[in-house]
């Protein structure tokens, strides 16, 4: 197939769509974050950052990640045994939630020192993890099944509601920070109960008793929490480092850093969400090994080399209109200029960690992404308390690392099982 061809596919035009629609759904959400950049100061935007770091890292621990199995599940099993998997992963999470709040609950005060939130707040991370986790499992279940338009409504509807409620929070009630916070829960609280429904309404619920499959997805899930948590010790560690070694405001400068390359980052996230369906389908299809590894290898190119351009625009586009629209953050542009590296780092990662969920390979992806976040934290420590500058290095060189041996497994992968 040439690239006319593959222009033409409906794999590509779908992939096209959905991604329009992860666009919509993740620009949305950094466009309100530049705009009310001008109604929070860096000092705010380092105490959002911290509660967002605490949802982040509640987030992988309050399903035990088992929800990552999704979407292995629904190409590999029966209908009925994707059903069964679907119900046990909703009640793991509900357990795994219970136990969370009453640990949370027992000591409000402590947590909150701990964590270095409010105590009003303390419960509000558990809450919006577990919202997020049905949400993302309705977006998830919508994604493998091909269903664009259900998958656009539902997206964009909850980005546009997000947006204005927190518009309305922030400016209109004067919430100041605290707006995105509360914005965040009544529309989580909102879409979760939709989506709950959709899985009623499906009949995607059923009683199921076999431990195996409990013991099947907690062996897949377990390990991807390390794999998970590795990002909350770049980002999260990184930014109470850079607390105890700096200020507040320092953490927020970095962190609107980072917000730039999130910019970079949506767009493999969203290209990903599309291009990992297409590599399960190619997988379990009934094609050759050579056909196959063709496919993939052609995609991966051509999906690399668009990722690498978006690269290059949003670098340039950066550099050109930060310190304009936003003086008070210009600071932060030499930042983003050595953190941009990670940011297409993480894209071509993507490309590659998914053949490793596919073959339910978690615990070697655990190896590499939990190993490398290590040695990231052990020289974050040794060398911030210099410069900034390192802290971004060793972010973006850390990144390069665990590509690479990603990289590597997943060559490997192929050549094996296939």
């Amino acid at each position: 197939m040439g690239l006319k061809e593959l222009l033409r596919s409906k794999t590509v035009r779908n992939g096209t769509a959905f991604s329009i629609y992860s666009f919509f759904n993740k620009g949305t959400s950094f466009l309100l974050l530049l705009i009310l950049a001008n109604y929070i100061q860096p000092k705010e935007y380092g105490e959002l950052s911290i509660f967002n770091t605490v949802v982040m890292i509640l987030g992988y621990v309050v399903s035990l990640s088992v929800h990552s199995y999704l979407s292995v599940s629904y190409f590999q099993r029966s209908k009925e045994d994707f059903r069964k998997d679907f119900s046990a992963i909703c009640i793991i999470t509900i357990i795994a939630s219970f136990i969370l709040f009453v640990v949370l609950a027992l000591d409000i005060d402590w947590w909150s020192g701990v964590l270095k939130i409010p105590e009003d707040l303390v419960l509000f991370p558990l809450l919006l993890a577990t919202l997020n986790v049905f949400v993302h499992m309705n977006t998830d279940l919508l994604r493998v099944q091909e269903r664009i338009k259900e998958y656009g409504v539902f997206s964009c509807c909850f980005a546009i509601s997000n947006m204005l409620l927190t518009l309305y929070l922030v400016i209109c009630q004067e919430q100041n920070w605290r707006g995105f916070i509360y914005a965040k829960l009544l529309c989580d609280c909102l879409f979760g109960l939709i989506s709950l429904f959709r899985f009623y309404k499906f009949k995607l619920f059923t009683i199921t008793k076999d431990f195996n499959i409990y013991k099947t997805l907690l062996l897949f899930g377990l390990p991807v929490i390390p794999h998970h948590l590795a990002n909350w010790i770049r980002q999260g560690c990184d930014r109470y480092i850079i607390d105890y070694f700096y200020d507040t405001t320092e953490v927020g400068l970095y962190s609107f850093a980072l917000n730039l390359v999130s910019i970079i980052t949506m767009i493999g996230t969203a290209f990903n969400a599309t291009n990992s369906v297409n590599i399960y389908k190619t997988l379990s299809a009934d094609f050759s090994s050579t056909e196959k590894k063709a496919k993939l290898k052609r995609i991966e190119r051509y999906i690399a080399l668009l990722y690498l351009c978006f690269t290059i625009l949003i670098v340039v586009g950066s550099v050109v209109f930060v310190p304009i629209l936003l003086p008070k953050y210009s600071s932060c542009v030499t930042y983003f200029l050595i953190l941009s590296v990670s940011g297409l780092m993480i894209c071509l990662y993507f490309l590659k960690c998914n053949y490793l969920f596919y073959f339910k390979r978690t615990k070697t992806l655990m190896y590499i992404t939990f190993g490398t976040s290590i040695i990231h934290l052990t020289l974050s420590l040794l060398l911030t308390r210099y410069s900034l500058f390192y802290t971004c290095i060793i972010y973006s060189t850390m990144y390069f690392i665990m590509f690479l041996l990603t990289s590597i497994q997943a060559n490997k992968l192929l050549t094996k099982e296939i």
